[in-house]
């Protein structure tokens, strides 16, 4: 491997790890939306697996149902880690739903 192709995968990595972290971040502090307006910014290349759940679980910590339905939607491959994630979000807000009418 030539040391610029070397130098371009380091950065593409540290590019990914910082958006997957980052997204994940906003999310485990309920800041959903700016979790999403970070994963809209990242580029297409460095979307995984990894990258789709962390935000999904981010509009689940937050309330976000409709961003994370339209997000599912883009998604072109779906795994099962992914629709799993999908399933526990509408499954999440039903209870939660369910709770605040009582």
């Amino acid at each position: 491997m030539s040391k610029n192709r070397f130098y371009l995968y380091l950065l593409s990595f540290v590019f990914f790890n910082f958006f997957c972290f980052a997204v994940n971040a906003y999310g485990l502090n309920r800041m959903g939306l700016e979790a999403v307006g970070l994963y809209r910014k990242m580029p297409h290349h460095l979307r995984t697996e990894a990258t789709y759940v962390c935000v999904l679980n981010a509009c689940s910590h937050s309330g976000l149902v409709d961003e994370a339905h339209s997000i599912f939607n883009e998604i072109p491959q779906k795994t099962n880690q992914i629709t799993t994630t999908m399933v526990c979000l509408f499954v999440c807000f039903i209870k939660y739903k369910y709770y605040l009418m009582f």
